[in-house]
């Protein structure tokens, strides 16, 4: 074939993220093998179904350490030109004093023998709520959507995230040995560097909505938390909470949860291991 011909198969497949997506799966191998890691990959492109909406996992890890922790992953390869995503905190994102974010547990109730979803806290995680893509001065793939790819890795990461809960409620044994409160946790890996600004968005002018001065670091990796429409979440039977549920915390209850987001670089993937391996829940 010719170079031209070449050329244009790889900008093909690197455009559409399928190298990416084996390069991370074999990264996290690799170090896996290495005893570097307790996660193991599982499988690849798993085909899962929340209600009527059909999908494939990008990839699924388990932690071979503690067998309670499944990883689901979503891999997205960004365009050069919108090769920066910016995060930036809420400061009124919630009533209630519950703090950190909050993920998904699946349980299997030891008198009815039901999968159960419970809702566990992340109480040391401080997630960011705002997801916004910017430019850099690289040139394009000339692959839009008309989505931002933060949202939809973020749609697609929790769509897969339910799809698992479902998957598992068919195939109890599929991703973990025991009946113990196993989390399921969306993580999205992305080719985008991460940047982030812990300024309070709510000293904004009122009068113009804008803000000052804004400052900005890279981060390796975060935490992202939004609220999950009814149609990305699976449809298990809630485990019954351990005390009243307050009306401001109804809705983090059952519709707030959390995400983590890695660059795909050193730095990224050594904090994603050791975040999630250490990762410490309490079910509400």
């Amino acid at each position: 074939m010719t170079d031209d011909i070449n050329a244009g198969a790889r900008k093909l497949l690197n455009s559409h993220g399928f190298p990416f997506h084996q390069a991370i799966i074999g990264r996290l191998n690799s170090v896996y093998r290495a005893n570097e890691s307790p996660f193991r990959f599982v499988v690849a492109e798993l085909p899962v179904q929340v209600g009527t909406r059909a999908t494939s996992v990008d990839f699924v890890l388990v932690n071979t350490r503690t067998g309670t922790l499944v990883v689901v992953a979503e891999c997205k390869r960004v365009d050069p030109k919108l090769g920066r995503w910016l995060f930036a905190r809420q400061r009124y994102s919630r009533a209630g004093g519950l703090r950190g974010t909050f993920v998904s547990a699946i349980r299997t109730d030891p008198n009815s023998r039901i999968l159960q979803e419970q809702t566990h806290n992340v109480s040391d995680a401080d997630p960011y709520h705002i997801g916004l893509e910017m430019r850099t001065n690289k040139d394009g793939d000339g692959v839009g959507h008309s989505k931002s790819a933060i949202d939809l890795a973020v749609t697609q990461a929790f769509l897969g995230t339910a799809g698992v809960m479902e998957y598992t409620k068919h195939h109890p044994r599929a991703f973990t040995p025991s009946d113990e409160p196993t989390v399921v946790l969306p993580v999205i890996f992305t080719t985008a560097a991460l940047l982030v600004t812990n300024d309070d968005l709510s000293q904004a002018d009122v009068r113009t909505g804008e803000l000052g001065a804004l400052t900005t670091q890279a981060l390796p990796w975060l935490w992202y938390e939004t609220n999950l429409s009814r149609d990305l979440r699976a449809s298990l039977q809630p485990d019954t909470p351990s005390a009243p549920i307050s009306m401001e915390n109804v809705v983090v209850h059952r519709h707030t949860r959390g995400a983590l987001i890695v660059s795909a670089t050193r730095d990224g993937l050594l904090g994603f291991i050791n975040t999630v391996d250490s990762l410490v829940t309490s079910p509400l």
